[in-house]
């Protein structure tokens, strides 16, 4: 059952232990770890992560995945990237204990700005490789954001995923960052292109009338967008490699209306248009 996921990075002024029971309070099945101050940092002690995991399952959430910052080795020197496998290592680790299937792996922040060259399309492809071969030694797996980035299209999604070549690399398949790249093939194409690949549906809302679609301004609630999540959901809803939809609103919280208000919103509007295509969600 494809279940209900927060992002953490919604309650990230709060402290996690905190967000994590605001998140089962709200409903949320599941949520994404982030790699922030107030939540969960790659050198957070061992006891932490335990006693987080106690948490966890008291609480009946499951961890979608390790959202790390590590990656961005097509424009990284060797030692560079040998320091960020060593912090991989660490976040692996975590998610060992939290029994996250996936840590997050960035790409190169080249892509929507500029083209990256094959190099760094190579580069990036053969680190993420070891990256992934040192995750499936624990069973585990990475998982690909399309953010503004290497992977900010389809395209250069699955031209990244055929380099890496791996078979537990897996997409967050974020339609509100795609659309900002390529306003055409963000929604049933994307899904078409990537399907069999794509573990978790990150949501989140963008007002395409900015001119500059980096601005914060673009990003609005659920109800108040333009990424078209009927089309998603329609394509989506027959993937049997999809677990996770994940509420990711990036617009900040306003007077009267807290953190955990706008993570509550979320949930209640996602999760009554999704499950028009899925059925019940846990």
């Amino acid at each position: 059952m494809v279940k209900m996921c927060l992002c953490s990075k919604v309650l990230q002024n709060m402290e996690l232990f905190a967000a994590v029971r605001a998140a089962a309070t709200i409903g949320y099945r599941a949520v994404e770890l982030f790699a922030l101050k107030n939540h969960l940092m790659p050198d957070a002690p061992e006891s932490k992560t335990r006693e987080l995991k106690a948490l966890l399952d008291e609480l009946g959430l499951e961890v979608a995945s390790i959202c790390s910052y590590v990656g961005g080795f097509g424009v990284k020197d060797d030692e560079a990237c040998e320091h960020e496998i060593e912090t991989f290592r660490k976040q692996l680790q975590q998610a060992n204990i939290l029994d996250a299937s996936y840590v997050r792996v960035n790409p190169t922040y080249v892509g929507y700005q500029r083209v990256p060259t094959d190099d760094e399309k190579k580069r990036f492809a053969e680190w993420a490789a070891k990256c992934a071969d040192i995750a499936a030694e624990s069973r585990r797996g990475i998982c690909l954001e399309n953010n503004l980035s290497m992977i900010a299209t389809v395209k250069g999604t699955a031209e990244v995923l055929e380099r890496i070549g791996r078979d537990n690399v897996v997409v967050s398949y974020d339609p509100g960052n795609i659309i900002r790249a390529d306003r055409e093939n963000y929604g049933r194409n994307a899904v078409e292109t990537l399907g069999n690949r794509i573990a978790i549906l990150q949501v989140k809302q963008i007002d395409m009338s900015l001119d500059n679609l980096q601005d914060p301004k673009c990003f609005v609630f659920y109800d108040e967008g333009d990424v078209d999540y009927s089309e998603i959901y329609e394509a989506v809803a027959g993937s049997d490699a999809l677990r996770y939809i994940s509420a990711e609103c990036h617009k900040p919280p306003t007077e009267g209306m807290t953190e955990c208000d706008v993570a509550a919103r979320e949930y209640q509007l996602i999760k009554q248009h999704a499950e028009r295509y899925f059925g019940s969600l846990g």
